[in-house]
């Protein structure tokens, strides 16, 4: 049967040498360890693999295509199969389905091209359902060039996704889900490098991983993240570097969870929550390069007991406002431990309200007009 899905790929192949564009190539294949591989030239050519059957596995599917507004789409079901696509030029379009512990490789150089995100209808996704082993992950890497770009995936437990984009006004989504006994531990990773991007982050499980990075290898301004973990044991963190106007904005749910943010420059919003005991936050507002970073807003919420949070701040005009609710919280001095809330600058104004019994806080400000609060009941 891999034979003969072979032989009908190369018959539509050769059929579509004689048109510059509009070509359509179509491959199904039923069987074990099928290969199938597509190359197209043009505008408006559709690549379509379908490697499926109840219990085949070792697929690999290679789709190539240099043009504008072409479209690629893959589905390989059962386990240990293997997508890769690469899209040069504008207005591309690629979807995936896999089911097992599979890998797809994606890359796409132009601007507005589409790896699907978990929102639409037809979803890049890979479904772990026969997978309940640690090595049975779920990998995904996309890297995209280009402005006004899309990427996103929805994966089951125990999954990675790697999404980078370079570029002005791209987007990157990762939805991942996943039950402790079934090997949970997601990790999710989106780069971007440019002005006006976002990125979207949620994981739904035990022992999830997340970091976002804009503007690390050549600034960031007017970025969005936005994150949602909910489960016990879960990481995040956040860096943008020579970055301003941007905001992140997110929570997190459960217990032993823990929250990071770094930003170097001005005019950026960080507002974090998390419901649960014992979790952790921490955040940097320049202490590096820039010297300073200024007009910041830092929003932390805390509910629940054994809370931890704290970090410092180099600049003028920040804003800052904690809250905690429940009993053992602290802000200062540990995790990690800058120590509480640490300002070098003027006209900073520092917030502190703590609701609950045993709780500790800790706010040295230096530096001229800054104001600083703390409540406790």
């Amino acid at each position: 049967m891999k034979k003969l899905g072979l032989t009908l790929l190369i018959a539509l192949f050769v059929v579509s040498l004689g048109k510059a564009q509009q070509n359509t190539a179509t491959t199904n294949q039923i069987g074990n360890d099928s290969d199938a591989a597509i190359t197209q030239s043009g505008s408006e050519n559709d690549a379509s693999i379908n490697q499926n059957s109840s219990f085949g596995s070792g697929h690999t599917a290679e789709v190539t295509q240099n043009g504008s507004e072409n479209l690629s789409e893959v589905e390989q079901n059962q386990a240990n199969s293997e997508a890769y696509v690469s899209q040069t030029g504008s207005q591309n379009e690629s979807y995936s389905k896999q089911a097992g512990f599979n890998i797809l490789n994606v890359t796409q150089d132009g601007n507005g091209n589409v790896l699907s995100g978990y929102g639409s209808r037809s979803q890049v996704y890979q479904k772990n359902g026969t997978g309940i082993f640690s090595s049975d992950m779920n990998e995904l890497t996309v890297d995209q060039l280009g402005d006004n770009n899309e990427a996103g995936v929805w994966q089951e437990h125990h999954a990675s996704a790697n999404i980078s984009q370079t570029g002005v006004g791209n987007n990157g989504q990762v939805f991942q889900t996943g039950t402790p006994n079934a090997g949970a531990m997601n990790e999710a990773t989106i780069t971007q490098n440019g002005d006006d991007n976002s990125a979207d982050i949620n994981q739904r499980g035990d022992g999830n991983g997340a970091l976002v990075e804009q503007g690390v290898y050549g600034g960031a301004t007017g970025n969005e993240v936005d994150f949602d973990q909910i489960g016990d044991g879960n990481y995040l963190e956040t860096k943008q570097v020579a970055a301003n106007d941007n905001q992140v904005t997110g929570s997190q749910t459960g217990n032993d969870n823990y929250f990071r943010a770094s930003v170097k420059g001005d005019g950026n919003t960080v507002d974090a929550s998390s419901d649960g005991n014992e979790n952790r936050g921490s955040w940097d507002l320049s202490s590096d390069w820039p010297a300073f970073s200024d007009g910041n807003m830092l929003g932390i919420t805390q509910s629940g007991n054994g809370n931890e949070n704290t970090g410092k701040i180099s600049g003028d005009n920040n804003t800052i406002d904690i809250m905690q609710d429940g009993n053992n919280n602290s802000i200062g001095s540990d995790w990690y431990t800058e120590d509480g809330v640490i300002i070098s600058g003027n006209n900073n104004d520092v917030s502190i309200a703590q609701t609950g019994n045993a709780n500790m806080a800790t706010s040295i400000v230096n530096g001229a007009g800054n104001t600083s609060t703390i409540i406790q009941n």
